[in-house]
Parts: structure tokens; C-alpha cells; sequence
């Protein structure tokens, strides 16, 4: 989390810049050094470089030597960036925001527009924040809805060199002043005030987590608990706050992947950077949704998009609010984004249990307009056959497109098996039920005539007689056609 520039101004070598992915690093040409300095001048120290809130990091010469004029310039606190000349090397160094790096296998085209957003809508992130309490404390500030991963592997933001760390250990994320702490390696120990856990479990300000057997982590939420740390150790234990209702979502392009409701009577879901909940997709409108929770227990979900709203596997009619009790919702945006409304800690277990829908394998491209041409009367959705879960069809009758009111929203059949009736969504796939209609068709139609017959066998055989017939005629037809052309 620094960018480093190094001159040595030998008048050959070219400033290199290297970026360190850790939030406490020794630079210097020790041993011990993470980032080693070949060649450099002999008054060059070794120092320590430790990240604290926001974009703040201190500085402490650790190689052992006379106090000298560069370690009185090297010792201290700095903000956002330092400068220190160590006779012909010069080395500048500079706090970069967590928020705003590219993560390991994230495709740069994806990691440009997320970076661009989070710079333009983003300020720089204080709190929360969490502490490694070490002797020389560590600290990692985060925006609010994102998540932390701890280890020793390249890939976890929070980096800890410990031996009793697996290389990813656990994840902390925070969401409206709520922690939460789920282990991720089996075998990964985690600890909160010294219960070990092996599910997410959310946390108070004032909990305890401890990693492995030696590494204490503290969560922050304000400068109160920060304050609280300085004169007792730890922030003063509270009252956590209310994680539900909340909204999850498993998509990379859906930020944040997880959102506490809290005091906020309307949530806004779409492709605007100011939406509370932000997807990064093309097909999705800039204001797609919105969840109200001012009116009742429930949630409403009014859609606002061109291309639709699916809600369980119905579609909303442009414009409308459907009222719904506290229970889980599944919200399909189409193209393989879901998101879900979870009134408890059940609720969220079913969403993370589900598979997530391969976005390689599900495009709006593939998804055929509504007003196309009549298909079967039987559907199912992309991103349901993609996760093996029929969670929408429609049976009977096809009743063409008309939207869907909340007083159609169900009604009795035939068969008085309940169905859903209104418009067919724009994500299906016709299923086996639908080719078997189409062979009955086809048998009912080759029955009607009294020449043909009723053995399967028999009726085969024929068929292949038939078209063999066909090909010698049309064959015989050309030759006699190609031989008075050519006379």
C-alpha cells in the first residue's frame, strides 16, 4: 500500500518506482529488508515503514548505527508522503488508498472503471479501520461496505508475517459500523474474546479477534474507539449495531457486496456512481431500482429500469411498487447479477450457499427480447438452469406478453397446481418439457393422416424410406437437368 520512487543519481541508472503490497515493510540493503536497495550509499538506514489511519504512516530507522542527520530526517509521522536523501540515493515514499489498487487476477479494462469510480465518489478511508497489535502497532484503514482479507499470501490487502497465519486466514468486513469476521483456510484459527468460531460472526466494538495464537486484531469504528485504545487497550465495548436487514450480492460488479439497511428508508440500486447500491454492468439502468423500508415491516421494490426487474422469478411491471413481507428476496438484474434482501442471519445462509452464475457463460447478448417471436409455453431462466435451480416457469397456456400486476400475480390452473402468470422473462431457455410438446405435436399431426402408420418401428422405417426417396428423385432431376445443359 506505498509507492515507492528510488534516484540514485549516478547519472546512468533511470528513478524506479515499485509498489509495496503490505502495510508495514523495512526498506533498506540489510538482511532483514523487504525491499532491498542494492548499491546504495553507506549513510543509507535501514527503516521501518508502517501504515496508520487514513493515508498516515511513520517512519523508524531499525539499523543500528550513530545517530546521524539522516535518521533525525527519517524518524517520525508523515502524511500522505516523504522525501529522505541518503547521500546520492534519494527515496521518496508515498501512501497509496487500498480502495484504489488492482487486485491479483482482476481484469484491467474491470479494475479502470472501478478505480475511476472510487477515486471521482470516494474520499480517503479513516474509518473503520482495524489494529494488529504488535510493538509497533499496524493499522488498515477500509471504506465502508468493502472487506479485508489477513494473511501472508500476496493476495490478502492485510498482510501478516506470522508463522501460526495461514496464507489467507480470515476476511473482516464492515458494513454500517458492523464488523464482521469469517475464517476462510480450513484450519484457520480465529478467535472472538477467546471463543474460536468457524462461521461469519459479527462482532461489537470492544470484541477481541485473534488470529492464529499471537495476532490480536482490533475493529475501529470512530475516533471514540481509537481514543478508548490509547487510555485502555481496547475500545469500550458496545452495542452492536442492527445487521438486518441488509443486502448481499455475490457479482464483482455489484458494490458493496453487502449493505446494512440500518436507518435509511429508501436503498437505490443501479449503474449511477450515487446509487447506495452500485453495478458495474452495461444493461443495468443508471437507476435500475429502489427497495423502500419506510412503509411497514416489509420492503417494497419498485422498478425503474428499461430492461426489467425480476423479483422470485416474476417480473415487475415498469413503475409499480410490490409490497413484500420480511422475507428472503431474490432480486434478479439479469446477465447473471442477483441480489438478495435477508431479514436474518438464515436468510443470508441460503443467498451463501447458493452457487454463484458463471458470468463467461450468461450474457444479455443471449437473451432474447421481449415481443419475440412465440416460443414454447414452458421457460426457464438463464441464470436458474446455469445453478441447476428452477426457481421460475411458466405452465399451461401461453397467455402472451402482458406485464405483471400485483391481482395477477398468481391464480389457479386446470390442474389447480398455482402458477405464475404475466409476462414470460427475458432470460429463459426453452426446457425438455417444451421439446417433448413439440414431438406430440408433430405425432398428433403424422396420426391425423390414414396412411401412415401407428408402430413406432414401422413408422421409422418409413420416414427413412421416404427421405431416401427424396434424394434419389432430387438427385435424378439435376443429372437430367446438368445433361441438357451441357448438350
Amino acid at each position: 500500500m506505498f509507492a515507492l520512487e528510488i534516484d540514485f543519481h549516478d547519472g546512468v541508472s533511470a528513478p524506479e518506482t515499485l509498489l509495496i503490497r503490505r502495510p508495514q515493510a523495512v526498506i533498506g540493503a540489510g538482511d532483514v529488508a523487504h525491499v532491498v536497495i542494492d548499491g546504495a550509499a553507506s549513510s543509507f538506514r535501514d527503516f521501518l515503514v508502517t501504515r496508520r489511519l487514513g493515508k498516515t504512516f511513520s517512519c523508524q530507522v531499525i539499523k543500528d548505527a550513530p545517530a546521524d542527520s539522516s535518521t533525525v530526517l527519517v524518524d517520525g509521522v508523515y502524511d500522505g508522503e516523504a522525501v529522505f536523501g541518503f547521500g546520492d540515493v534519494t527515496v521518496r515514499l508515498t501512501s497509496l488508498d487500498t480502495d484504489l489498487l488492482v487486485g491479483f487476477d482482476e481484469p484491467v479494462d474491470k479494475a479502470a472503471t472501478r478505480v475511476l469510480r472510487a477515486a471521482m465518489t470516494r474520499k480517503t478511508a479513516v474509518y473503520p479501520a482495524l489494529m494488529a497489535m504488535q510493538s509497533v502497532p499496524v493499522f488498515f484503514s477500509f471504506q465502508d461496505g468493502d472487506g479485508v482479507f489477513l494473511g501472508r499470501s500476496r493476495r490478502c490487502g492485510f498482510r501478516i508475517d506470522s508463522p501460526d497465519i495461514l496464507n489467507e486466514h480470515a476476511k473482516i468486513s464492515s458494513s454500517d459500523s458492523s464488523f464482521c469476521v469469517e475464517p476462510l483456510e480450513a484450519g484457520a484459527i480465529v478467535s472472538v474474546n477467546g471463543v474460536q468460531i468457524e462461521e461469519p460472526t459479527y462482532l461489537a466494538s470492544g470484541d477481541k479477534v485473534l488470529l492464529g495464537g499471537s495476532v490480536e486484531v482490533l475493529c475501529l469504528c470512530s475516533e471514540t474507539d481509537m481514543t478508548d485504545v490509547q487510555t485502555s487497550g481496547s475500545p469500550k465495548a458496545t452495542v452492536a449495531s442492527r445487521p438486518f436487514p441488509c443486502i448481499l450480492a455475490k457479482s464483482s460488479l455489484v458494490k458493496p457486496s453487502r449493505l446494512n439497511v440500518g436507518s435509511k428508508a429508501i436503498i437505490t440500486v443501479g449503474r449511477d456512481p450515487a446509487s447506495d447500491v452500485w453495478v458495474g454492468a452495461s444493461h443495468v439502468s443508471q437507476k435500475h431500482l429502489e427497495l423502500i423500508f419506510s412503509v411497514g415491516p416489509g420492503v417494497e421494490v419498485k422498478d425503474t429500469s428499461t430492461n426489467g426487474t425480476f423479483v422470485d422469478g416474476a417480473r415487475l411491471a415498469r413503475g409499480e411498487a410490490l409490497p413484500l413481507p420480511s422475507r428472503f428476496i431474490r432480486v434478479d438484474l439479469q446477465g447473471g447479477i442477483e441480489i438478495a434482501v435477508c431479514f436474518s442471519e438464515d436468510d443470508e445462509h441460503v443467498f451463501e450457499r447458493q452457487e454463484p452464475v458463471d458470468l463467461d457463460n450468461t450474457s444479455i447478448e443471449q437473451i432474447p427480447a421481449i415481443g419475440a417471436s412465440k416460443e414454447p409455453d414452458v421457460y426457464v431462466p438463464v441464470s436458474s438452469w446455469m445453478s441447476g435451480q428452477q426457481h421460475w416457469q411458466e405452465r399451461g397456456k401461453g397467455n402472451g406478453n402482458q406485464d405483471l400486476t400485483q391481482s395477477s400475480l398468481t391464480e389457479e390452473g386446470d390442474s389447480g397446481v398455482e402458477q405464475i402468470v404475466g409476462e414470460r422473462p427475458d432470460d429463459y431457455m426453452p426446457t425438455k418439457a417444451s421439446s417433448d410438446n413439440r414431438s406430440q405435436q408433430a405425432q398428433e399431426l403424422h396420426s391425423s393422416s390414414p396412411f401412415y402408420p401407428e408402430d413406432d418401428v414401422t413408422r421409422r422405417s418409413l420416414d427413412k424410406l421416404l427421405g431416401i426417396v427424396a434424394a434419389v428423385v432430387l438427385f435424378a432431376v439435376f443429372s437430367v437437368f446438368a445433361v441438357l445443359f451441357f448438350k
